[in-house]
């Protein structure tokens, strides 16, 4: 009789244990939103703006020398930025529109935006924008528009 009754706790030990392994193995991961890192990737700082509160126009100037790159992205930091275009200048002269109507939050980004060509090396980066400083930050602290690059 203890045999059996010691059999059947080591089958209940062992039964318990599984599971509990099984359950710790197994969680549900949350899906984590692709955000792009500046340090991931060799992606290179461009410049910056710091954005008014009106429907504007501006140049984020960049030189040559930083290299020939595949691809850029948007960072907005203080209050969110009304994208409605933006004009990438080449080094040759030539340009690449980008339609942005499109809304970044404070904090957010765009997604990797492809440039086309073979020589990509950046003069400047235009962009047209309607920043909501004032109106939505009490503070009036200021807003930044960064731009990244990948070579």
């Amino acid at each position: 009789m203890l045999k059996i009754t010691f059999l059947l706790f080591c089958f209940v030990a062992l039964s318990f244990s599984s599971n509990v392994t099984f359950s710790q193995n197994h969680k549900k991961k949350s899906p984590k939103k692709h955000v792009l890192n500046p340090n991931q990737n060799k992606w290179l700082y461009l410049g910056q703006k710091v954005v008014s509160d009106r429907l504007d126009h501006d140049v984020i100037k960049v030189t040559a020398k930083k290299g020939n790159f595949k691809s850029i992205y948007i960072t907005v930091k203080g209050s969110s930025v009304d994208f409605h275009k933006v004009v990438v200048v080449f080094a040759n002269g030539s340009t690449q529109k980008i339609k942005m109507r499109k809304t970044i939050p404070s904090g957010g980004q765009t997604r990797a935006i492809d440039l086309n060509g073979k020589d990509r090396f950046i003069k400047e980066i235009r962009f047209w924008y309607d920043a909501n400083v004032y109106r939505k930050r009490k503070n009036k602290q200021k807003t930044f528009v960064r731009v990244w690059g990948k070579m």
